[in-house]
């Protein structure tokens, strides 16, 4: 019973859905030899459960690593060992072996999204704002129809907004504000039914407001300020 106590309490303080490979080494630290001998077969299980899931196809590593080197990742404030383990780097949420989150605010990124962010396929957010990120957004971040969140505010991004920006059906937030943003807001705005926070303001976004706005009925937080709206 007292065994079982202390193997409780230790994943209590390192629960499953957060324990990652190197956890396991402050386990063993922990356990007297034999406890390691009795639980055993149950660390080991647990232990193959979570190296699994930190496993990402190949695909999405490369993915990672592209934006890594392509917005100076060595120049990071917290850059990546990308040596070690994905499931250790920073800003990188996994789970069931998918990269779901990518949260990099703040840390210095210099240079374009690569294109190759589209093999993200499961990712739900994505927060690369304050950051020094230039050129267009890429047109391939719409194949992302998981995604719920993209937060790119306060870089320096240019060009114009993504063309098929509705692709993206289960976007909650888009905020786009402080950048240098052109051209036209698309009228496949209005396909996103699931936008909650969209603002873009203090770009120099022209045209007109597309009436496709209209049918964002859970649109709750619209910011389009400091714009160049209904100029041409």
């Amino acid at each position: 019973m007292v065994e079982i106590n202390i193997l409780s309490g230790l994943f209590t303080k390192f629960p499953q859905q957060l324990l990652k490979p190197f956890h396991f080494v402050l386990i063993l630290k922990r356990l007297t030899m034999k406890q390691k001998l009795l639980f055993a077969p149950v660390l080991m299980l647990l232990f193959m459960h979570v190296l699994v899931r930190a496993q990402i196809p190949e695909s999405e590593k490369s993915a990672l690593l592209d934006l890594y080197h392509a917005t100076k990742g060595a120049s990071w404030t917290t850059p990546w060992d990308i040596k070690s383990s994905v499931d250790t780097w920073y800003g990188i949420e996994i789970n069931e072996g998918h990269v779901t989150g990518i949260v990099l605010y703040e840390n210095n990124l210099e240079g374009k999204i690569p294109t190759s962010v589209k093999e993200l396929k499961n990712l739900h957010i994505l927060d690369l704002a304050l950051n020094k990120l230039e050129g267009e957004i890429p047109e391939e971040l719409t194949e992302l129809n998981k995604i719920e969140a993209v937060k790119l505010e306060m870089n320096l991004l240019d060009g114009k907004l993504p063309f098929e920006l509705g692709n993206m059906s289960n976007l909650k937030t888009l905020t786009l504000f402080d950048n240098q943003i052109e051209g036209d807001i698309p009228r496949s705005i209005g396909a996103a039914k699931n936008l909650e926070i969209l603002d873009l303001s203090s770009n120099s976004l022209t045209g007109n407001l597309p009436t496709s706005i209209e049918r964002l009925s859970k649109l709750t937080n619209l910011d389009i300020s400091n714009n160049r709206l209904g100029v041409r």
